[in-house]
């Protein structure tokens, strides 16, 4: 839940909640409720469904530039609009922020730890980013923990 309002942070002024009522998703005060994981469930499903959105819009994007259309100038091609445009960069943070949230919640219902202590070490620059000072503090001293566990205590 603190990872889903943390990220209601990063996207608070975005237009994001607008943009979920203007498409009929939700009304302008559940939408507003997503940004503070009001309701965790449908705060989960409507992350999902942007993030789902944001990948086919890029997708789209992607297939109308010109030049290759393989993996590797998909790369290429993302790291020049970062370059060129400031919207473009941030709706692909808000999309790698999301999607490491959704492999949050799977390595803990699948309890595979190291999945889980990878993708919290790759969350941490968030919560100094957005002054989130708890989090900011004791997520490393967490993960330093977890990485000192012995390993037959994993293994369960």
């Amino acid at each position: 839940m603190a990872l889903w309002n943390t990220l209601g942070d990063v996207l608070d002024g975005s237009g994001w909640t607008t943009a979920l009522t203007e498409a009929g998703v939700a009304s302008p005060g559940k939408a507003n409720s997503y940004l503070k994981a009001a309701h965790l469930t449908r705060t989960r499903h409507d992350h999902q469904t942007t993030l789902l959105t944001l990948h086919n819009l890029q997708k789209e994007a992607f297939l109308l530039s010109e030049g290759s259309k393989d993996f590797v100038f998909f790369n290429a091609w993302k790291n020049d609009m970062q370059k060129k445009s400031p919207t473009f960069m941030y709706w692909d943070l808000v999309m790698k922020y999301k999607t490491l949230i959704l492999i949050f919640i799977r390595a803990h219902r699948e309890k595979n730890f190291p999945l889980y202590v990878q993708v919290l070490e790759e969350l941490v620059p968030l919560f100094f980013a957005l002054d989130h000072q708890n989090y900011a503090r004791w997520m490393p001293v967490h993960i330093r923990d977890m990485k000192s566990l012995p390993v037959s205590m994993l293994v369960s």
